[in-house]
């Protein structure tokens, strides 16, 4: 104890740990060798007289361990089975002490989250989202060459696309900037699937009337998604999800648009001259959404009133539905056939890749059973307590304090930066009511005061 109280500030709490596990290990090995030998050994093997010696390998330390009486010739009997014969208890025998566990908090995320009731399948799927490290900058994925290498695959898609030419910078010209994001696609069974780099444009470049007009794009809504996975539910539909790889490529630009070179594939003087859209342009949404349009409206499917991204397709009682979100899609129904052609019309003209049955869409986590269907934003959850530093913070049983009144102040309201992560906060929060329909009247009230949050 005297040398760890003189030597634990020289090291880091992790070394401690190390040293203690090593200590217990040492010690505990130490004293089953006494009662199986009937001697005192060393702690490395060795026989010694009167001690057994154990030598600190982090911290140079040797520590000592008074002698322990010799057992001869006992009868070790398992107390339990003759609990009226006390004489075959024997107290001064040596005990291994178990190594407790230890948490940085008080109030751990294991404690609040279960997974006792999933299936294996299901366990290993959502593991799996939790643990990819995606890089942030080119900086930290040039040092990985699974990157590396997903980044080689989209310049190669882009080339092959034809989504530009590169031209010398024209003088005057507006040039838009570009960069890379990175992302993981997993599979049904929540294996990785592919690591995915995207060079995107910076749109925030573009000035209006030079380089976009257009810019308007409908996405599906989400009650849209709630009512035909309720339907499908209700009616025994299989559930299957289709994605479009690099779906904004397949959109043409009406516009002239100049993008500087992609990061770490800059060429001096040179610039791209897009021909097609790329993901990150304000037009691009509604230059793919058109395309897929006029393909659906081809195979004999209609836009639904209520939702345009719902196509829909009637034929001998049967039914086949496609909801489009970007470039994920849902596909339900009881047509069999249509679904299946269907499908072999969008990979004849786009790069369609059938992930199977639902599992995963737009952040969302959906399980299936016999008798329902069971939505959860988990890995949302996580990651956005993460975010703000709360995954180890006290849960309430309540979203907010009974009788708590919240009115607008003029005095200690935020800067531009505090209000903007205030407003992103609420933001996630409202995408959270999804499928946390508790906190959605605490999310509208937060919601009211976005214009000027205080401290």
């Amino acid at each position: 104890g005297e040398c760890l109280g003189n030597r634990s500030e020289e090291y880091s709490s992790n070394q401690l740990i190390q040293f203690m596990d090593f200590l217990d290990y040492k010690v505990s090995n130490s004293v089953a060798d006494t009662v199986r030998d009937g001697r005192d050994s060393h702690m490395d093997g060795g026989l010694v007289d009167n001690q057994s010696t154990a030598r600190d390998h982090l911290f140079g330390q040797v520590y000592t361990r008074k002698k322990t009486d010799v057992v001869e010739n006992v009868d070790i009997t398992n107390p339990m089975s003759s609990p009226d014969d006390p004489s075959q208890i024997n107290e001064e025998l040596p005990i291994s002490l178990r190594k407790g566990t230890r948490s940085c908090t008080s109030h751990p995320i294991q404690r609040f989250v279960s997974y006792a009731k999933l299936s294996k399948d299901y366990k290993c799927f959502i593991t799996s989202l939790s643990k990819s490290v995606i890089p942030r900058c080119v900086e930290d994925a040039r040092e990985d060459p699974k990157w590396l290498h997903a980044m080689t695959e989209e310049m190669d898609a882009l080339a092959k696309n034809d989504t530009w030419e590169l031209v010398d910078i024209p003088k005057g010209t507006h040039l838009v900037g570009s960069k890379w994001v990175f992302n993981v696609k997993y599979k049904p069974n929540g294996t990785v699937e592919r690591y995915k780099a995207r060079l995107v444009a910076k749109g925030f470049n573009q000035k209006y009337g030079i380089d976009y007009l257009e810019t308007f794009a409908p996405v599906a809504k989400l009650k849209t998604v709630r009512v035909i996975l309720a339907l499908a539910v209700q009616k025994k539909w299989s559930m299957d999800q289709l994605d479009v790889k690099n779906a904004f490529l397949n959109g043409y630009l009406q516009e002239e648009v100049y993008m500087s070179m992609p990061p770490r594939y800059v060429q001096s003087e040179k610039c791209c001259h897009l021909k097609k859209a790329l993901y990150g342009l304000k037009q691009s949404p509604r230059a793919w959404f058109e395309r897929l349009r006029i393909v659906m409206k081809t195979n004999g499917y209609k836009q639904v009133n209520g939702d345009h991204n719902l196509f829909i397709k009637q034929r001998n009682g049967l039914v086949s539905l496609l909801l489009v979100y970007v470039n994920d899609m849902i596909v339900i129904g009881d047509d069999e056939e249509e679904k299946r052609k269907m499908k072999e019309r969008l990979a004849a003209k786009f790069d369609l890749k059938d992930l199977g049955k639902l599992r995963y869409f737009l952040g969302i986590e959906i399980a299936r059973s016999e008798t329902g269907l069971v939505m959860s934003q988990r890995k949302y959850t996580l990651d956005l307590l993460k975010e703000t530093g709360k995954l180890g913070c006290r849960p309430f049983l309540t979203p907010m304090e009974f009788g708590t009144k919240i009115s607008i102040k003029t005095s200690n309201i935020l800067d531009e930066k505090g209000k903007g992560r205030y407003q992103r906060l609420v933001g996630k929060l409202i995408y959270l009511t999804l499928t946390r329909p508790d906190i959605t009247y605490i999310v509208n009230v937060l919601s009211q005061f976005m214009h000027a949050p205080t401290d």
